[in-house]
């Protein structure tokens, strides 16, 4: 939705309608439309990137593993956001395209989004949210 037009739209509706009263029940409604039609509406992330909200929790999880490293292969999504907490957050931490690998051995977790590819049975499905992330961790 392009911001700037419907508030041009609107200011438009609202002064074709003289009365006071039908102003501020119009203001209303706008408002209450324009909220609702954003139905991912969220404080902690923005519509576009609202697959990304998680991935800070998630490497905090992953982290947690006593291993001197180790190796997550994520998704083209996250891998931008995965590198930056990898390399601030804990050296430990090696994050590689699971695309560029193209074999999951390699790595002791995964983070998808939106696959329907699951690994075979050497890993272990921790966590699925509604956005559509799995993170799997080797057995």
């Amino acid at each position: 939705m392009y911001f700037p037009l419907v508030v041009l739209m609107f200011i438009l509706l609202v002064n074709f309608f003289p009365l006071k009263r039908i102003q501020t029940w119009m203001i209303g409604l706008f408002m209450g439309i324009w909220i609702f039609s954003w139905s991912g509406f969220r404080l902690n992330a923005v519509r576009e990137w609202r697959y990304d909200s998680a991935t800070k929790n998630t490497f905090d999880l992953i982290r947690n593993n006593p291993k001197e490293v180790i190796k997550i292969g994520v998704d083209w999504h996250f891998l931008p956001v995965m590198k930056f907490y990898a390399r601030y957050r804990d050296s430990r931490v090696q994050v590689a395209s699971i695309e560029e690998n193209n074999s999951y051995e390699k790595f002791d977790w995964l983070y998808f989004y939106d696959r329907e590819v699951i690994p075979n049975s050497n890993w272990q499905l921790v966590q699925e949210d509604e956005r559509g992330q799995k993170l799997f961790r080797r057995k």
